[in-house]
């Protein structure tokens, strides 16, 4: 498991603010969202544009760039042209700092020293695929006998 990442304080952040940071030198967005913290890549998964500057409108953002927008807690892509998710980062706040660290996906968040609003946000980015097969056979068989 990753080590975690310290990205602000929680003094640095108001609601709806936001910051670019780094983790694993990957770019990543922290956004505060009413009380809570969320951690995205900080790219379009459509061309790599970096997302910080597009606008947030409740848990929604959109790249600047072409309008794809994405969940910040889930980073499914919600229009297109994106079709793929951005990935998301598990949030903790632990004695007033966020702190991040990639594996969006399942993790329990953790906390020790102060209880800040976020103290139990976990970002989570869920793939699902179905796939459907039905086969259907039909066999006719039809015999005609004719006696004289």
């Amino acid at each position: 498991m990753s080590d975690w990442t310290t990205l602000a304080s929680t003094d640095e952040l108001q609601p709806g603010d936001r910051k670019a940071e780094f983790i694993n030198d990957e770019p990543v967005l922290l956004v505060r969202v009413d009380d809570n913290y969320l951690c995205i890549a900080d790219a379009c998964s459509h061309d790599g544009q970096p997302l910080g500057d597009g606008p947030i409108t409740g848990e929604d953002i959109t790249c600047s760039r072409h309008g794809a927008r994405f969940n910040l807690a889930t980073g499914d892509a919600l229009c297109m042209p994106a079709t793929e998710p951005i990935a998301t980062y598990v949030v903790r706040v632990t004695d007033g700092q966020v702190q991040a660290r990639p594996g969006g996906t399942g993790a329990t968040t953790t906390t020790s020293g102060d209880s800040s609003p976020a103290d139990t946000n976990t970002n989570t980015n869920t793939n699902t695929n179905t796939n459907t097969n039905t086969n259907t056979n039909t066999s006719t068989s039809t015999s005609t006998s004719t006696s004289t």
